[in-house]
């Protein structure tokens, strides 16, 4: 898979095109984005629709031990996850 990163500001994000988490990803793609997000600290994946809570805590478990927030509730079924919604009239 190709992978390609965008830079979205000076100093914090990038987001990255060409990554499949449904497909999984090869241990050389991983550490590219792993890579970036050392980088940029902020990484975006967009796309990824049909993404299961457990593929996505698979995922980010690939970056370390999961955590549940002290303050913000996470899912009821998965705490460790937080959704951020954000509907398509907000900026």
């Amino acid at each position: 898979m190709t992978l390609t990163i965008h830079r979205l500001s000076g100093t914090l994000g990038a987001e990255i095109h060409g990554a499949n988490l449904l497909a999984g990803l090869s241990n050389a793609d991983f550490n590219e984005i792993h890579q970036a997000f050392l980088d940029h600290k902020v990484i975006v994946l967009r796309g990824q629709h049909g993404l299961s809570p457990d593929q996505q805590k698979d995922f980010a478990r690939r970056f370390g031990t999961l955590n549940i927030h002290p303050y913000v509730k996470g899912m009821d079924d998965h705490p460790e996850l937080m959704e951020i919604i954000k509907e398509p009239d907000e900026k």
